[in-house]
């Protein structure tokens, strides 16, 4: 199993997490030779902000999993890290992490949570991303002590002008509107339609 899955099985040492082991799915997915892995601090291969993430995550073992940002000179992956604790005998542990190629399902993830909270129409936020963002303002604002403002607009006419020239018409003037709104507001500000 080691030697055939297709996830990257890595064994570390529990102090300076080294590579003790490595099966061929690493040269695969991280595309570095297994013996370029071997001996090295696994944390070594991440910047610095990721490798601080990464040591917290490994100290604090078994944990469930982390996303990180994997670069080499062959490859710029998103890769999921579980970790567990391997008991090998009375006196010796190893971390076993297992590390999965999620670049594909991450990006496939933020475009469904991206149509999830966007108007088809105006690329506006949607109500359910209106709603979220109101949510989230509100709390940071009461627990602030601050004060907020909700400014609702309306297309005078819109109805009249729909019917009138049609909802293709009506559709383009609905775009034009939030192509404004995008263009003339502040990047603190949250349109949405």
């Amino acid at each position: 199993l080691f030697q055939r899955t297709h996830d990257c099985i890595l064994l570390l040492d529990t102090g300076r997490f080294e590579i003790l082991q490595c099966n061929p799915a690493c040269e695969s997915t991280l595309g570095v030779s297994g013996e370029d892995l071997l001996g090295q601090e696994f944390a070594a291969f991440f910047d610095e902000f990721t490798k601080a993430r990464l040591i917290a995550f490994l100290s604090e073992a078994p944990k469930t999993s982390i996303d990180l940002r994997w670069t080499s000179t062959k490859t710029d992956i998103m890769l999921e890290l579980s970790v567990s604790l391997l008991q090998l005998a009375d006196y010796c542990s190893v971390l076993q992490l297992i590390g999965r190629d999620v670049t594909a399902l991450r990006a496939q993830q933020a475009k469904l949570e991206s149509f999830s909270n966007t108007d088809e129409l105006t690329g506006l936020g949607n109500r359910r991303a209106l709603n979220l963002h109101l949510e989230k303002m509100h709390e940071k604002f009461v627990k602030d002590g601050e004060h907020y403002a909700v400014l609702l607009m309306d297309v005078d006419n819109f109805k009249h002008f729909n019917d009138r020239n049609g909802h293709a018409a009506g559709d383009v003037a609905l775009r034009e509107v939030g192509g404004m709104l995008k263009a003339h507001l502040s990047a603190k500000k949250f349109p949405a339609r």
